[in-house]
């Protein structure tokens, strides 16, 4: 039997790191929202309930698509990085697609996945950032909001996502430029 001087040094470490690894990876995040540049994300109406996975929003970007002028190889399938630019309204708009990682500072661009491609080389592209997860009890008050929302089209929803280093971020959805929690939490 191990002994007492063996056994608890490895509960230490064993301890430790049970602490360790998920404040770095909370750290981590908490380090992109302070220091990443935020971005605007204009999306689609969103579905907030799944029976598997619980109580969330369903984000459906307006802009998960590229087009190229000839789709090479790397294009499909495979994880890419998507270079980032804004619009005259400060929305998100893709810039580029690269198969590495830009060689710059900008905090401008993220991993994403290309899914497929169509006959005109547009590549359809997933983002990682795709799922707002709420409190359950607020899931009801999200669906009469999405179907007041998709019935009003001067409504303006996106994601704000603050990128830094390739690494992503999803911090709220907003209307209107109100958080959707302020918004639930007075309707």
């Amino acid at each position: 039997m191990l002994s007492k001087k063996i056994l608890f040094p490895l509960f230490a470490v064993m301890v430790i790191a049970q602490w360790y690894i998920p404040g770095h990876m909370i750290w981590e995040k908490e380090e992109i929202l302070l220091s990443g540049k935020a971005y605007k994300f204009k999306i689609r109406p969103f579905d907030p309930y799944h029976p598997l996975k619980g109580k969330y929003i369903r984000l459906v970007y307006e802009e998960d698509s590229f087009t190229v002028p000839t789709v090479e190889p790397w294009m499909t399938g495979k994880e890419i990085y998507v270079v980032l630019t804004t619009d005259e309204e400060g929305y998100a708009q893709i810039k580029d697609i690269q198969p590495t990682a830009p060689n710059t500072a900008k905090n401008n661009y993220f991993k994403a996945r290309s899914n497929n491609y169509t006959r005109e080389n547009i590549i359809q592209l997933h983002y990682s950032f795709d799922e707002f997860y709420m409190n359950e009890f607020k899931a009801p008050k999200a669906e009469n909001l999405q179907r007041e929302i998709a019935q009003d089209s001067t409504k303006n929803v996106y994601a704000v996502v603050h990128i830094k280093d390739g690494e992503v971020v999803l911090k709220d959805v907003e209307v209107d430029g109100i958080p959707l929690r302020e918004l639930l939490n007075t309707n």
